[in-house]
């Protein structure tokens, strides 16, 4: 779809398999009826609105499934009709998969690609469900970031973030003057509860997602007692291994369950975080035997700003998922500024974007973790860690649905810093722009039609 994004849109970009859905193409170049279909040079002047009379032809071809279907759909021509300027056709999208889309113009016996656009067709389970694109481990300079806390939420939205946590070391966020600043802002983004759990006698890191209380806190507070409650993991255990510290593994497993305690989602931070002398800072023992044992919720699969430690977490994934170990992934960037923003994320694939239908997705592995990199020729590659099914839909949204609305995201989060910084008169604007998005989400997702 991004390749015809200046010229035409397309509605719905997401369909039910197995039924037949109404697709409607939109020109965003609007042409009258005086205009010429020829140019000064004598060649076809090709786009601009449908119109009557105009002879175009419709094909649509799947991707993977079917190849009975694509030789036959060569041979078919799809009954198209014209409405108010769209070019309107109904198809039944067979099985799960992603499907091509081309527009021919015909002039004068020239044909004319005038567009080529590629859709999903998802079995009801995945269909009624939003994804949901969000950054969930981040840092602010209450802790040991360079930006104001408030700040980073707005560089998140502009980054295309739909929801995101703050997770401050020691601190749970937004803490309440964050939150005063924010109730002014009427945005699309969904702040949620974070803080990024670690103590001075254990090295593990822990992504604490939503949680209602500060977990550092009760460690401090009262680590001697929270130790003796610990030790009953080690009743019955089997021999740990010899880099693994028995106690360290019981402390971060009462922490796992005290943010499951407090409403939130546990999440094992960046397992390959080269810490100390470039080795990762816990031993990797340590990561496979709390994703065997399903300690934490989920496991932060992206977000080391070092692109091999990154991959070594993914082939340290694919080895667990290989032994039946099957943890639910996130994506996060771990930024201490606004600089990585949007390279890593989570797309989560929820009933709503609640915190409670977002948590939930997570905990079952309807989640997948996600990473851009664009070369230095300035073409972006995307790629995503979990479930093969929810990856390959992943890597379609990410190429032809966020490279939309993240367009917008970028405007709502450059007037989120403006109103931020005493700009009052930005507030509307981001309303407004917030409820275009939601608006535009809708009809791509098919949730509401577009009317003729």
């Amino acid at each position: 779809m991004k390749k015809n994004s200046e010229n035409y849109s397309i509605y719905p970009l997401v369909v039910p398999a197995g039924k037949t859905s109404t697709i409607r193409i939109v020109s965003r170049n609007i042409t009258g009826d005086d205009e010429p279909s020829i140019n000064v040079l004598g060649r076809p002047v090709i786009g601009g609105t449908f119109k009557p009379g105009r002879k175009y032809t419709v094909e649509v071809f799947p991707r993977e499934i079917g190849t009975v279907e694509r030789a036959v759909l060569r041979e078919m021509k799809i009954d198209y009709r014209i409405e108010n300027g769209y070019l309107t056709f109904d198809y039944e999208f067979n099985e799960e998969q992603e499907y091509y889309i081309k527009v021919i113009e015909t002039i004068e016996e020239t044909d004319t690609l005038l567009a080529l656009f590629k859709i999903y067709s998802l079995h009801e389970d995945l269909y009624s469900l939003t994804p949901l694109k969000g950054e969930i481990h981040m840092h602010s300079n209450w802790s040991d970031g360079k930006q104001p806390a408030e700040f980073m939420y707005a560089y998140a939205r502009r980054a295309g973030m739909e929801f995101a946590a703050l997770a401050d070391h020691y601190q749970l966020q937004p803490a309440e003057p964050i939150r005063k600043k924010l109730s002014k802002i009427n945005t699309g983004l969904k702040i949620f509860n974070g803080e990024e759990v670690h103590n001075k006698n254990h090295r593990m890191h822990i992504v604490s997602f939503g949680a209602r209380e500060c977990i550092t806190k009760m460690l401090e507070e009262r680590y001697d007692e929270i130790v003796e409650e610990a030790k009953k993991y080690l009743e019955n255990h089997d021999p740990f291994p010899p880099d693994v510290n028995p106690l360290e593994y019981a402390v971060e497993r009462w922490v796992f369950d005290e943010i499951r305690k407090q409403g939130g989602v546990g999440i094992l931070a960046h397992p390959y975080w080269p810490n100390e002398k470039d080795a990762p800072y816990i031993p990797v023992t340590l990561s496979r035997l709390l994703m065997r044992e399903g300690c934490a919720d989920a496991w932060e699969i992206t977000g080391v700003d070092d692109g091999d430690k990154d991959f070594l977490q993914g082939v340290l994934y694919s080895e667990e998922r290989d032994r039946g170990c099957n943890m639910p992934v996130v994506g996060a960037t771990d930024a201490h500024n606004n600089t990585r923003l949007g390279e890593s994320y989570s797309i989560v694939f929820a009933a709503d974007d609640s915190f409670e239908s977002i948590a939930s997705a997570i905990r079952n592995n309807l989640s997948v973790g996600a990473r851009q990199i664009t070369r230095a020729d300035g073409v972006t590659r995307y790629m995503a860690y979990g479930p093969a099914r929810l990856v390959r839909y992943a890597i379609f949204l990410m190429n032809e649905f966020y490279t939309l609305q993240d367009r917008l995201c970028f405007i709502e989060g450059e007037l989120m810093l403006e109103a931020l910084s005493g700009g009052a008169w930005a507030n509307d604007l981001i309303g407004a722009i917030a409820e275009q998005i939601s608006r535009e989400k809708r009809f791509l997702f098919g949730k509401v039609t577009v009317k003729p």
